[in-house]
């Protein structure tokens, strides 16, 4: 069943087979897969990614659902019957795209279409429907996405688009994009604050300067990597937000540093902003303009 895998494929598979043996599990369904999925590097992911979901929050819904047990030792495992259906629906996948090979970006569009089971639910309810996967999938392959559906426009590229904020070649969007969820948003923060003058001026007139805010964010970002923390962060509402405060204006890279800020609050409390303080930043910005 395996040789018309790829080899992405056949990791996923693999890393889906651990997964199950590690919370004690004796088959592999669609959330293992799910779990394998997210492991590795492949299209996949980057259409996860692409879409605004975060991989390390995919990771913590799953494993909060599932039941936990004693770890299994390895040994050849089978699927459920809805985990052969979504093997089944992405090989039909594959041969609609005229694809030879099963690969990762089939697997995750056969977990949508197997909606019933818990990785389907999961997707649905990270509002990944089928047409927007398929329309990134076919973007992500550097193809254009089907006959009357949008291409899509991905979080990063409407932050790039809408503020202008990072160019590709940007050292700093290059290390953000390479960075797990423990350290972006601070990055991100950085970034925004490395292309905003505004924001530096708006910070200075509620009394914090722009060097010690920055390295404040620094200090937060070692914090959380020393530590293994991670702050969950949704860029999709972070942009929602930065547009409601910006009051029917043109929306600014400082409402998306509040937006954050509001989001995540380790990260506001080591730069030292209260939220009367955020208040009055998002005033300070609108006003100057």
């Amino acid at each position: 069943m395996w040789q018309r895998f790829s080899e992405n494929a056949r990791r996923v598979v693999f890393f889906a087979q651990e997964e199950a043996q590690g919370v004690g599990e004796g088959y592999v369904s669609t959330e293992h897969l799910l779990l394998g999925l997210v492991r590795e590097e492949c299209t996949a992911t980057r259409v996860l990614h692409d879409v605004g979901i975060d991989l390390a929050l995919v990771r913590t819904e799953v494993l909060r659902m599932l039941p936990r047990g004693e770890p299994r030792t390895s040994q050849d495992m089978t699927l459920t019957p809805r985990a052969k259906r979504v093997i089944d629906l992405a090989y039909d996948e594959a041969r609609q795209l005229n694809d030879q090979f099963i690969g990762t970006e089939h697997l995750l569009l056969g977990l949508i279409r197997e909606h019933d089971g818990l990785a389907g639910r999961m997707l649905e309810k990270m509002d990944l429907t089928m047409e927007r996967a398929r329309a990134t999938v076919a973007v992500v392959r550097g193809k254009d996405p089907p006959k009357g559906f949008p291409r899509p426009q991905t979080p990063m590229k409407r932050i790039k688009e809408a503020f202008g904020l990072i160019k590709r070649q940007d050292a700093t969007f290059s290390m953000f994009l390479s960075l797990q969820s423990t350290t972006r948003t601070c990055m991100l923060v950085l970034a925004v604050m490395d292309h905003s003058p505004r924001l530096a001026k708006a910070l200075l007139s509620v009394g914090v300067h722009a060097q010690d805010f920055s390295n404040n964010v620094v200090a937060e970002s070692v914090q959380r990597v020393e530590n293994a923390t991670v702050v969950e962060l949704s860029l999709q509402g972070a942009l929602a937000r930065a547009s409601e405060l910006a009051e029917g204006r043109p929306t600014d890279p400082g409402h998306l540093v509040l937006a954050i800020l509001e989001q995540d609050g380790p990260l506001r409390t080591r730069v030292g902003l209260d939220e009367a303080q955020l208040a009055e930043l998002a005033k300070a910005i609108n006003l100057d303009r």
